[in-house]
């Protein structure tokens, strides 16, 4: 699809450029009385409506806007995974509606994607008025990951006019907000981390149908409804870019090893771990509590993606059995809390096994004994863009080197005090 340029300039009464619009568009405002042409390129508006808190651009009034709204969409049952000789075999969709916090208030969202390779997409389907001006406003937070290799999209393809909904799909529009590749309106500093709001603006044309898809995959994003503009003055700015950097330099520092300070990287830890139990899925806690092996892998095998797990004065000993217990499936974006509690190498590699990509992971003042020793889970897939700290703990140098072989791309591991026996 040849896109319509927007290559006639609009000034106010005044003769004050304010913006720019299609070519049928400035014909229809001049047609209906509301403009007149200046020259062969430039229209001038009769009047100009007073600005609103949202209404701050001419393309705002002079488009229609669609703002996002999280009950108007699902999970796109379109959106299928292949085997190798390209037959369906399931559906790669992650994701839910839920209500979440940020620094402006609650909202209604859909958070979908994980931190693995699931491709996820919804989608919302609209009748609109044929030739005319739209902007898809929404706001987002999350859409990124420590390895800087996600996939954020925003898809518009009409269904008229066409043979087959391939066909359809063919003639989409891509706009890909990974990165802030297409630039937000608004970008600012959450206490979830980045928010940003979105305006794409595009012109119906001769079609009716439409569907909205929004696609994410190998990071959370979430989408909800973008409060007025005026929302989001008390916020600090923050681009995309500064988060960047600030995350590289963490995990720069962080595969340093034993450098930098020791309190800072655990401070920086805690504050994710506070972040992220806003968002949770779910959460669990214990203390002073003595489970055996296998008691602790049923404990283990109910946390799912997303949870938050404080573990505070356990201990956990032999079930002398060499059977590997069923510890469930690897959990992404997991929280993990565990201070003051020993553990047999075999539950601590239980741990190391269940963790998987995007977790926080915070051991303090733990002791891992050599129960166990050569009994211990395999790492099973390696874990990206993982922030672990180790303060004060005792371990042996196989439980230790099963940490190290676990991590993948953008890990960040944080040692300091460790007593390697």
């Amino acid at each position: 699809m040849t896109p319509i340029e927007k290559n006639i300039i609009v000034t106010d009464a005044d003769g004050k450029a304010i913006g720019s619009t299609y070519p049928k568009r400035a014909k229809g405002l001049v047609k209906n009385g509301r403009a007149e042409y200046a020259d062969d390129q430039t229209i001038r508006l009769r009047f100009t409506r007073a600005p609103t808190a949202v209404d701050t651009t001419e393309e705002h009034k002079m488009s229609k806007v669609i703002n996002f709204n999280a009950r108007e969409f699902r999970l796109d049952e379109t959106c299928v995974t292949f085997d190798d000789d390209g037959n369906v075999i399931g559906r790669s969709n992650v994701g839910e509606r839920a209500y979440q916090t940020t620094s402006l208030g609650s909202f209604e969202m859909w958070e979908i994607g994980d931190w693995g390779w699931n491709w996820t997409q919804i989608v919302s389907e609209k009748k609109l008025e044929k030739n005319t001006d739209y902007i898809l406003r929404f706001a987002m937070t999350g859409g990124h990951c420590d390895t800087f290799d996600e996939t954020s999209k925003v898809i518009l393809n009409a269904k008229d006019g066409y043979d087959t909904p391939e066909a359809a799909w063919e003639d989409r529009m891509t706009f890909n907000i990974a990165q802030s590749k297409y630039e937000p309106v608004i970008s600012k500093r959450d206490k979830t981390g980045l928010l940003r709001v979105f305006e794409i603006p595009f012109n119906s044309g001769e079609k009716e149908n439409w569907r909205i898809v929004f696609v994410a995959m190998h990071a959370v994003a979430r989408f909800f409804t973008a409060p007025d503009n005026a929302a989001f003055e008390k916020l600090e700015d923050f681009t995309y870019d500064d988060w960047r950097r600030e995350r590289e330099q963490q995990l720069n520092t962080g595969n340093r090893g034993n450098g930098g300070n020791s309190s800072n990287r655990l401070e920086m830890v805690l504050n994710a771990v506070k972040d992220i139990s806003a968002l949770s899925a779910g959460s669990k806690t214990a203390a002073d509590t003595e489970y055996d092996e296998k008691r602790f892998a049923d404990l283990l095998r109910d946390f799912g993606d997303g949870a938050v797990i404080s573990l505070g004065s356990i201990k956990v000993i032999p079930s002398y059995s060499t059977e590997l217990y069923d510890i469930g499936g690897a959990v992404d974006g997991a929280v993990l809390d565990l201070h003051n509690a020993e553990l047999t190498a075999k539950a601590f590699s239980m741990i190391v096994n269940k963790l998987c990509d995007g977790c926080v992971v915070n051991m303090s003042g733990i002791r891992v004994t050599s129960e166990g020793l050569e009994n211990m889970y395999d790492v099973g897939k390696k874990s990206d863009g993982v922030i672990l700290t180790l303060d004060g703990a005792t371990l042996p140098q196989k439980a230790l080197d099963l940490i190290y072989s676990k991590r993948g791309n953008g890990c960040a591991v944080y040692n300091q005090n460790l007593t390697v026996k």
